[in-house]
C-alpha cells in the first residue's frame, strides 16, 4: 500500500490528467508536465515534490466560471406551462424574467403590420422554484470553496517575509523603533526586497483574491438566498441526478467536488494511477533527453478515469528511434531501433505493487521473475524492467520511483540511457573479444553478440564514419569491488592489512536447475531423455555438471552458465566452429579436456542441433526398444533453501587492495 504523501500526489496528478480527457496532443501533455500543470514540480534542490499553488488557483477560477453560468440560467422546478402567461396579464417581471423572455423565441409573434411583439411572457419565479436539489448543492459548494480559498490564502500569506522577520533575524531585539527600520535598510544598500511582482506566488494570490470576491458577490444573488432559506445541504449523502450527469456546468461542479473536495476521491485504482504517472514521466524524460515525437502521429487518448491509450508513439533522436506502445494495463512495450542499420532492441517496462515486487527477493534477477511470471515471454526481449515505489528494491533492473520524491525523472532518464548506451569501438576486435570483460567466449544471437562469461549483449553498427558498439544488456556491477558480480554477494567486510573478505554463494548444477527458467528445464528434460535412450549410457550428477558416460568415459555434459543451458561433447571443436553449431573450444580447461566442444542451447533449434551432436557422439550405439521418458522436476528453491539442503555452499575470498 502506498504511503499517504505519495497517494496524494498521484490523486492530484490523475485529477489533472483526467481533465485532458479524450484526444490530446502529446506535446501538450509534455508541456503541462514541464510547467507543473499537473499539480506538482520537481526541484533538484528539494528532496520532496513541490506542490504548485497556481494549479489550485486555476482550478478554482475554472469552477467559478461554471458557477456563474449556472447563476445566469439556473434549472427551475416549475414546468414551462406554469411559468408562461399571456403578456397582457403578466404584471410582475423581474430582470431574470426579462432575460428569459428574450432567450425564448417561442414566446414572440409577428403582427400583421410586420412588427414582432411578445405574446406570452415569463413571470417572476418563486423562491421554492429556485431551491431545487442541484441548486442547493451549488450554493453549498460555494461555501466549501470559500473556506478552501480562505485557508489557502492564509497559508500563503503567513509564509511571507516581513521587515520584522528580516530584522529579528539579524539579532535585533524586540521594541523596534522607526529609526531601526531605516538603519536596517541602509545596511542592506537600500530598500529591502519583501516580494517581487514577478514571482509566481503574486499571480496565485491575485487569482485567489479575485475568486474570493466573485464568490462573495454570488452569495448576494437571489438564487443563493433562496437556497439558503431551504436549510443546510447534506454533502455526505450527495446523489447523482440527471442534471448532474447531462448539464455541462452542473456536471463540472459535481465532478469537481468528487475529485477535489471529497476527502477520499475515487478516480481509478491506485495501480492505474501509478501506471499513468510513470507513462507521462517516461514521455517527459524522453523529451528532456532530446527525443522528439512524430508530429503527424502524436495524439493519445485519455479516458475519464485518466487511463492513457496509445499505440506506436514514435520518438526520434540520432542514432535511435523509440516506438512506445501499451502492452497491458501495467506494461509498456518499447521498441528501440538503431537508425543506421535498423537493428532492434525490445524492452518491457512493468509497474508492480509493493506486494508484487517483494516476490523479487525469491528470484536471482528481474529476468528470472519475468520468466516465472510470464511463461510465454515474447521472443527477442532484450531487457525486462520493473518500476515500483518499494523502498528496498536492490535489483539493477528494478527502478524505484516514489511519487512524492524528486527522483522520478532522474530514474527514468537513467533507464532510457541504459537502453541506449553506446561507445566507439572496432568490429575487428570486439567481434572476437567482449568489450566489457575481454573474454573471447562470444556467441552470435542474430545480429547481436553475447558474451558467455559476463552475459553482455551488444551490437556493432556504423554511424558518422565510426563503428559504434550498442550495449543492449550489461552485466551487474559489484559496487564495493568495482567488478563484474558473477556470483551473488552475501557478506563483505574490510579486515586488517588492506584485505577485504567477500563471501558468496556457489551453486551446484542441481541448485541452478531449481532457479533457472522453465524453458531451460524443458530443454534439459528433453535432451537428457534423448541421451538415455542409448544403451550402456549412465548419468551422474556432480556439483557442477550432469555427465553422461559409457565405459567410464565421459561423452556428454550439461551445465548452466549464467542463465543459459550449455552442453559439452566429446568431439573436436575445430570441426564444429561453423555458423551452424557455433561451437566453442574448452579443451584448454582441464575438467573439459575429454569433452572440449561446448554449444549453447537457447531455443528449439538449439535442441535440434544438440541432438545431432548427441547422435554423432554415440554413433554405433544401439537404442533401447522400450524406453519410457522421465520428467525430472526442479521446483523453485530460494538461496536459503538451497544452502539448507546442501545444494549450494558459501565461499570466502580474500581480496587485497
Amino acid at each position: 500500500m502506498m504511503n499517504d504523501n505519495s497517494l496524494s500526489v498521484l490523486k492530484t496528478f490523475t485529477r489533472k490528467l483526467a481533465n485532458c480527457r479524450y484526444r490530446v496532443s502529446l506535446d501538450n501533455v509534455i508541456k503541462y508536465m514541464q510547467e507543473g500543470r499537473f499539480g506538482y514540480s520537481i526541484d533538484e534542490n528539494y528532496e520532496d515534490v513541490i506542490t504548485n499553488d497556481f494549479v489550485f488557483a486555476d482550478d478554482i477560477a475554472s469552477l467559478i466560471a461554471h458557477i456563474k453560468a449556472i447563476f445566469r440560467e439556473p434549472h427551475l422546478f416549475l414546468k414551462k406551462e406554469e411559468l408562461v402567461r399571456n403578456a397582457s396579464v403578466a404584471s410582475k417581471m423581474d430582470a431574470d424574467c426579462i432575460k428569459m423572455n428574450y432567450r425564448d423565441d417561442k414566446l414572440w409573434r409577428v403582427r400583421p403590420d410586420g412588427e414582432t411583439a411578445l405574446e406570452y411572457a415569463h413571470t417572476f419565479v418563486n423562491e421554492d422554484d429556485l431551491a431545487i436539489y442541484e441548486n442547493r448543492f451549488i450554493c453549498a459548494l460555494i461555501d466549501l470553496i470559500l473556506d478552501a480559498v480562505a485557508k489557502k490564502l492564509n497559508d500563503l500569506c503567513t509564509a511571507f517575509d516581513t521587515l520584522n522577520r528580516q530584522i529579528l533575524g539579524t539579532n535585533y531585539k524586540h521594541g523596534l523603533k522607526a529609526i531601526t527600520y531605516t538603519d536596517y535598510a541602509d545596511t542592506k544598500d537600500g530598500l529591502p526586497v519583501l516580494l517581487s511582482v514577478h514571482q509566481p506566488i503574486v499571480n496565485v494570490i491575485g487569482s485567489l483574491m479575485r475568486s474570493k470576491k466573485t464568490l462573495f458577490a454570488l452569495k448576494g444573488r437571489e438564487l443563493y438566498k433562496a437556497c439558503e432559506k431551504a436549510g443546510r445541504f447534506d454533502m455526505h449523502s450527495l446523489k447523482t441526478t440527471n442534471i448532474f450527469q447531462h448539464d455541462k456546468d452542473y456536471n463540472y461542479c459535481y465532478v469537481f467536488y468528487l475529485n477535489y473536495l471529497n476527502k477520499d476521491p475515487i478516480i481509478t485504482t491506485e495501480k492505474k494511477m501509478y501506471q499513468g504517472f510513470m507513462e507521462v514521466n517516461f514521455f517527459t524524460a524522453l523529451d528532456k533527453l532530446g527525443y522528439k515525437p512524430d508530429e503527424e502521429n502524436q495524439d493519445i487518448m485519455v479516458s475519464q478515469s485518466a487511463e492513457l491509450k496509445f499505440d506506436n508513439l514514435v520518438f526520434t533522436k540520432d542514432p535511435f528511434t523509440f516506438d512506445v506502445s501499451v502492452k497491458s494495463d501495467t506494461e509498456l512495450f518499447v521498441k528501440i531501433t538503431a537508425i543506421p542499420d535498423g537493428n532492434v532492441s525490445n524492452v518491457i517496462i512493468k509497474t508492480l505493487s509493493t506486494a508484487e515486487i517483494q516476490k523479487l527477493k525469491n528470484f536471482t534477477s528481474v529476468d528470472d521473475y519475468a520468466r516465472n511470471k510470464n511463461e510465454n515471454l515474447p521472443y527477442g526481449i532484450t531487457r525486462y524492467y520493473v518500476v515500483s515505489d518499494y523502498e528496498e528494491t536492490t535489483d539493477d533492473y528494478a527502478i524505484q520511483i516514489i511519487p512524492n520524491k524528486s527522483n522520478t525523472l532522474q530514474k527514468i532518464m537513467g533507464l532510457i540511457k541504459s537502453c541506449t548506451l553506446i561507445a566507439e569501438g572496432a568490429s575487428a576486435v570486439h567481434g572476437r573479444y567482449c568489450p566489457v570483460c575481454g573474454s573471447n567466449l562470444l556467441a552470435p544471437e542474430g545480429e547481436d553478440i553475447i558474451c558467455s562469461v559476463c552475459e553482455t549483449q551488444y551490437h556493432i553498427f556504423n554511424y558518422s564514419a565510426k563503428e559504434i558498439i550498442w550495449f543492449k544488456r550489461l552485466p551487474k556491477i559489484d559496487e564495493e569491488n568495482k567488478g563484474i558480480n558473477i556470483g551473488e554477494q552475501v557478506d563483505s567486510a574490510i579486515t586488517e592489512d588492506n584485505v577485504r573478505t567477500r563471501t558468496s554463494i556457489k551453486k551446484s548444477f542441481t541448485a541452478k536447475m531449481h532457479q533457472t527458467s522453465e524453458e531451460n528445464k524443458e530443454f534439459y528434460n528433453e535432451l537428457k531423455n534423448y541421451v538415455l535412450e542409448y544403451k550402456k549410457v549412465s548419468s551422474r550428477v556432480s556439483f557442477a555438471h550432469d555427465t553422461f558416460s559409457s565405459s567410464r568415459l565421459p561423452k556428454v555434459r550439461f551445465a548452466i552458465k549464467g542463465k543459459t543451458l550449455v552442453a559439452f561433447f566429446a568431439l573436436d571443436p575445430k570441426l564444429y566452429d561453423d555458423r551452424k553449431y557455433f561451437g566453442h573450444d574448452y579443451g584448454d580447461i582441464k575438467k573439459y579436456e575429454e569433452t572440449p566442444l561446448m554449444v549453447k542451447v537457447k531455443s528449439e533449434r538449439g535442441v535440434k542441433r544438440a541432438k545431432e551432436l548427441i547422435d554423432t557422439v554415440f554413433d554405433g550405439f544401439k537404442k533401447k526398444q522400450e524406453f519410457v521418458p522421465v520428467k525430472y522436476k526442479f521446483p523453485y528453491r530460494s538461496d536459503k533453501q538451497l544452502l539448507k539442503e546442501g545444494l549450494a555452499k558459501t565461499i570466502t575470498v580474500k581480496i587485497r587492495f
